[in-house]
């Protein structure tokens, strides 16, 4: 058997190609770290690499043999996704000499253990947390940047039916006999408890750059997401949780534009450190109950463009004032 490298020879079509790699591929059960505690990871990796003009092909056993040395190295000790996928990322550019730049893509699945708000049983909550480090060899320096993120589910209550609903409950009291009642007062009846309106589940997702040098959590990024519904979701809940769930919905309406901006609002106040050219996206979509489309929101900008329209969005709030 002759040892000649096919992939080394020239292309017919000679042209470059941005990425090449291997999908779809699953490493055994690993660790990362969640509010103090210990979490089980799957992860799943996407790796690619460019390919130069006059290069036929990649050698995409070594892409796989990178991940699984890299992961071994790791896989004992509880990690951070995001480092894993910076470590592979560098080490691709060690064995394919013909690369110039790596990405890499690790998606997991985490089950977290948490309590219920009202009687405080212990539930086990999925989240899908995600991590991307690219490296760029430029004038013999390797430049890695790595990305962190997470997708929670929450639930949304729609602040315009809310709000009809006030209307319409004020007005039945008082067309019922209720004429001793003002109309302010009977608002103030209406608010504790809270009337109703349509809600739908929602997913948000966060993905952001990691910093090196900077700490990027994922237990802060899930807080901000499910902080930026109207509402948290649990597996598990009782009665008892399952109205305080309901009521908190209900005192909190929000569209999914809204959920946007309190994501943006806590990514800011949560990582006031980070430099402005951190890179951010954000996303929120919700599964309309009373229709049959969904609605999404989506908002990608650096720390430093963030920063500045909120400080002019508040003074132009506060001269309108």
């Amino acid at each position: 058997m002759g040892s000649h490298d096919v992939h080394r020879d020239k292309p017919q079509v000679r042209i470059p190609l941005e990425k090449v790699g291997v999908v779809g591929i699953r490493m055994p059960v690993s660790f990362t770290t969640f509010r103090g505690k210990r979490v089980v990871l799957l992860p799943v990796f996407e790796v690619f690499v460019d390919l130069p003009t006059m290069r036929r092909g990649i050698h995409a056993s070594r892409s796989y043999e990178v991940i699984s040395e890299v992961f071994s190295e790791f896989v004992k000790s509880t990690y951070k996704i995001e480092d894993l996928c910076a470590g592979i990322s560098t080490r691709l550019l060690e064995r394919h000499d013909e690369a110039t730049r790596t990405e890499v893509r690790a998606r997991a699945e985490a089950v977290v253990d948490r309590t219920t708000p009202v009687t405080k049983i212990e539930t086990y909550e999925p989240y899908t947390i995600f991590a991307r480090a690219i490296s760029k060899l430029t004038d013999s320096e390797v430049v890695t940047k790595r990305r962190v993120g997470a997708r929670a589910v929450g639930i949304t209550a729609c602040p315009c039916v809310k709000e009809s609903m006030d209307d319409l409950f004020t007005n039945r009291i008082l067309e019922n006999g209720s004429q001793s009642l003002t109309k302010v007062q009977t608002k103030g009846l209406l608010s504790d408890p809270p009337t109703g309106t349509h809600m739908q589940r929602c997913v948000g997702s966060i993905l952001m750059d990691s910093p090196q040098g900077y700490n990027v959590d994922l237990t802060d990024i899930i807080r901000i997401i499910e902080e930026s519904a109207s509402a948290p979701t649990y597996e598990l809940l009782k009665r008892p949780d399952e109205l305080e769930i309901v009521i908190k919905a209900l005192e909190t309406p929000r569209f999914v534009e809204d959920s946007i901006r309190y994501m943006a609002k806590g990514i800011l106040e949560t990582y006031g450190d980070l430099p402005d050219n951190t890179h951010v996206s954000m996303r929120m979509r919700s599964a309309e109950s009373i229709h049959k489309h969904d609605m999404v929101a989506v908002r990608r900008a650096t720390l430093g463009e963030l920063r500045n329209e909120l400080k002019a969005g508040n003074t132009k709030h506060d001269d309108e004032d």
